[in-house]
């Protein structure tokens, strides 16, 4: 399960950044070329971590941390006052967590996404897979082994 939710949530943070660059209210989220970058670099960790470059441990893990960063951000964002974003055309909302004023800051719709974002790699991480569960994997039993013929 790690592996698979690194692999998706990877592409959708590549997807998310890519649109940011052209529109950055997208989602009503406050997007700017440094949120971009983030987004696209963040996205790229995960998809390394969803391939066969990294073992199911190591995507574990991954998925941990990426969860927890998430989801730590969101919840202090979430508890945030209202403000007025200097970097996206969205201009006032109710929770604005500005981590670096003009680069990163982070409102009402930022903060939800990436709670939602932080949930799913949690869920990840944090599920149980057994090999049997990963045929072809590196931790996949000697039964799968005799199946796919390795």
């Amino acid at each position: 399960m790690a592996k698979n939710m690194s692999l998706w949530l990877g592409w959708i943070l590549i997807v998310v950044g890519l649109i940011g660059f052209g529109f950055p209210g997208f989602l009503a989220m406050h997007l700017n070329p440094v949120h971009d970058i983030v987004l696209i670099v963040t996205g790229l960790i995960s998809i390394y971590f969803g391939r066969a470059a990294g073992s199911m441990p190591a995507a574990r893990a991954w998925c941990i941390v990426a969860g927890l960063v998430y989801g730590i951000i969101s919840l202090v964002g979430v508890f945030c006052g209202p403000g007025r974003a200097t970097v996206a055309p969205i201009g006032s909302t109710y929770h604005l967590l500005v981590l670096a004023p003009g680069a990163l800051e982070f409102g009402t719709a930022d903060n939800w996404l990436q709670l939602l974002a932080g949930v799913l790699y949690l869920f990840g991480g944090l599920s149980k897979q057994t090999a049997d569960m990963v045929p072809g994997s590196t931790y996949a039993s000697e039964r799968d082994k005799e199946v796919i013929g390795r």
